[in-house]
């Protein structure tokens, strides 16, 4: 009876423990990350051409897409990716806000500037960036409220992120590094949360080793940067790269808030087979760029969010390998 009793207690044990194993992962939670999704017009030759059974014409204002590599690059530290589809109207993306625990400005080619009114000769921001200030504006008031949301940009998101902040007064130079390219960077503010964030081995390493993307068409002098008074006051340059002889911002981070930007791409070396190369160079750069996604998480609050599908009506997901520069992509059709 003895046995028996002890056998029942373990086998009660065994099934509590079950349950609570099965609940904790029914209420788990996690951080949440808004990924905006880019405007479709800057693909709509690719598009045109492997879905001709679409009109993309017609639905090009209401297509938007994301590069997959961020949504695995965000998904490597455990974070969940949310979709902030750029074709929602502006309200909606920013009571969106409240869903997401940190926001993600991908890169990407988008238009900043349409011509400029023949009245003020003012400049007119495109829908895109006209979209990514307001949502900008929103977080900044979110923090101010003391509700913590980081901001990560990347290349078109870093250089859209500064030309708002800056009352488009910020000139963007056109570098023409158009081509895939890994390379190393000169580290400035060994002070700031980022580079706090990485060992010292780190730091030789992203200064000796060819351990950053970049792909890009523009960039931010660090002359241009430094004689602007508000990213003077607000933001600090973590690292430059030299280009002839003038070095360009590739990295900074705001002093007051949880932002942060890179010019290079620390979503693609891990998740774009195209680009890897050799083994333990390889592990090494990889592991740098990941450490990148788990930074971001490190500034984000958990609030105990539900994880559920993030799935709206009317939408449909198209997904497309190998298209232009991007490994794959995910396309949203709104009807």
């Amino acid at each position: 009876m003895h046995l028996k009793s002890r056998k029942n207690s373990l086998k009660k044990l065994a099934i509590e423990i079950f349950v609570a194993i099965v609940l904790m992962q029914i209420t788990a939670s996690t951080i949440v990350v808004g990924i905006l999704s880019l405007q479709s017009n800057s693909l709509s030759g690719l598009l045109k051409k492997n879905f001709q059974e679409y009109d993309m014409d017609g639905i090009v204002n209401s297509t938007s897409f994301i590069a997959e590599t961020y949504i695995d690059w965000v998904k490597s530290a455990d974070m969940h990716p949310v979709i902030f589809d750029i074709t929602l109207p502006i309200e909606k993306l920013v009571a969106k806000l409240s869903e997401v625990d940190a926001m993600l400005l991908t890169g990407g080619r988008q238009s900043f500037f349409n011509e400029r009114s023949n009245e003020t000769d003012i400049k007119i921001p495109t829908p895109y960036l006209s979209i990514i200030g307001q949502i900008i504006s929103a977080v900044i008031e979110e923090n101010n409220r003391g509700h913590r949301i980081p901001i990560w940009s990347t290349c078109l998101g870093f250089e859209a992120m500064l030309v708002h902040l800056t009352n488009y007064n910020l000139i963007r130079r056109v570098v023409d590094n158009e081509i895939k390219s890994a390379d190393k960077v000169t580290l400035v503010n060994y002070q700031t949360k980022s580079l706090r964030f990485f060992s010292p081995e780190d730091h030789e390493y992203m200064q000796k080793a060819r351990s950053f993307y970049f792909n890009h068409k523009f960039g931010i002098f660090a002359k241009d940067f430094y004689v602007n008074k508000y990213l003077r006051d607000n933001v600090d340059i973590v690292a430059v790269k030299e280009f002839g002889q003038e070095p360009i911002v590739v990295w900074f981070e705001f002093r007051n808030y949880p932002f942060f930007g890179t010019q290079f791409h620390p979503e693609k070396f891990p998740f774009d087979q195209q680009l890897i190369q050799g083994n333990g160079d390889r592990l090494k750069r990889e592991e740098i760029n990941h450490k990148m996604a788990r930074l971001l998480k490190s500034m984000a609050v958990d609030r105990g969010r539900q994880i559920v599908p993030d799935v709206e009506q009317n939408v449909e997901t198209l997904r497309l390998l190998n298209i232009g520069v991007y490994p794959a992509i995910e396309i949203f059709v709104r009807k």
